[in-house]
């Protein structure tokens, strides 16, 4: 027999077995945004973007130059002169110095100053245009060397070739007799420095080096006296040895060289020596450089 309920309970006990029903529709989501960089529908995920770190201090750069290698140089040694057919011929001491600067791009420019003691030809007489004098002189003079660097390899020889025009003027100065000389040259210099490594090591390394130079060019002579001035032109010729030894450490370097420099300027016609013959100018020295490449 089953046991009759009324309406009410039956629908109350229908309800409580069926499922639960959920009282608000669900919220549709939008569709996820594209993930690629350039797209403009993800501005949320582009504004998230972590910014790119900043490099600390100024960028590095180098310019045309760079490497740029400054040299100065100190020297001391001696200075001839022999003049007047060799009539007036000595030598004394002097001080050298020379700057030197070589591009990256292969331009350079060496430029160098010397004067001697003052009492060259002490001891011996010339005319002053006047009257026998104390014929006691120094010598001065400077030299720029424009030019282009040239590497070439041989072997284990690196051998570096500059090219230029050089400009050199000199002073022969009488102070006592009141006579002054000069030469102001122009021309061709050609500067061949083979060189070859000798140590080597993480942080610096030593080269042995040889320097051999040849120029020639005009020369405009001058003279004055105490009764008068007289001028010429004159051809000069020159060459140069040398050799020594170069050390680097990081970028710094430092050399220790012998330089001997041997000038001769042709016949002159003046009103105080009339025809003097060659005049030949010879420096040498030793000289110790230290620079920086930059």
């Amino acid at each position: 027999m089953h046991e009759q309920r009324t309406l009410n309970e039956v629908l109350a006990h229908a309800t409580t077995r069926a499922p639960a029903l959920a009282q608000e529709p669900a919220t549709k989501l939008p569709p996820k945004p594209v993930q690629g960089p350039d797209s403009e529908q993800s501005p949320s995920h582009t504004a998230q973007r972590p910014p790119e770190r900043a490099v600390d201090g100024l960028r590095p750069f180098r310019l045309r130059w760079q490497p740029l290698k400054v040299t100065l140089n100190y020297g001391v040694g001696d200075i001839m002169v022999r003049s007047n057919d060799g009539r007036l011929n000595d030598r004394t001491g002097a001080m050298f110095a020379r700057a030197m600067l070589d591009g990256g791009h292969g331009a350079g420019l060496h430029a160098e100053w010397w004067n001697s003691d003052a009492n060259l030809f002490s001891g011996k007489f010339m005319s002053d245009g006047v009257a026998p004098n104390v014929a006691d002189a120094e010598l001065g003079g400077v030299d720029l060397f424009p030019h282009a660097r040239f590497e070439y390899q041989y072997g284990d020889w690196n051998v570096p070739v500059r090219i230029g025009l050089f400009a050199d003027w000199q002073q022969l100065d009488h102070q006592q007799a009141r006579v002054e000389r000069e030469w102001l040259s122009f021309g061709p210099r050609i500067l061949v420095e083979p060189t070859q490594m000798l140590l080597q090591s993480d942080t610096g390394s030593l080269h042995l080096f040889a320097r051999i130079g040849v120029d020639i060019g005009a020369a405009w002579f001058s003279e004055e006296f105490r009764n008068g001035d007289d001028k010429d032109m004159t051809p000069r010729w020159a060459g140069e040895i040398g050799g020594g030894l170069r050390g680097t450490y990081g970028a710094w370097h430092a050399e220790l060289s012998y330089r001997l420099h041997h000038t001769t300027y042709g016949e002159t016609q003046g009103d105080l020596f009339g025809n003097p013959g060659r005049t030949e100018l010879q420096r040498q020295q030793v000289f110790f450089g230290i620079g920086y490449t930059y």
